[in-house]
């Protein structure tokens, strides 16, 4: 069971999203990336999140 599944299990799993995101959203999008295109994407957004720290502290 993957953490997107749990979540989806929970009664009141709504209640645990980010205001405007929705579970049907969120297994589309786990639907639609393959694991090594989701990788990807999260080393580009944390790349991003590290060059725009750097440039604040340096």
């Amino acid at each position: 069971m993957t953490p997107l599944d749990k979540l989806a299990s929970l009664p009141d799993a709504a209640n645990f999203l980010r205001a405007g995101v929705t579970l049907l959203e969120l297994q589309q999008l786990a639907r639609a990336l393959t694991d090594v295109q989701a990788a990807e994407e999260h080393n580009e957004a944390r790349q991003a999140l590290f060059r725009r720290a750097a440039t604040r502290t340096g």
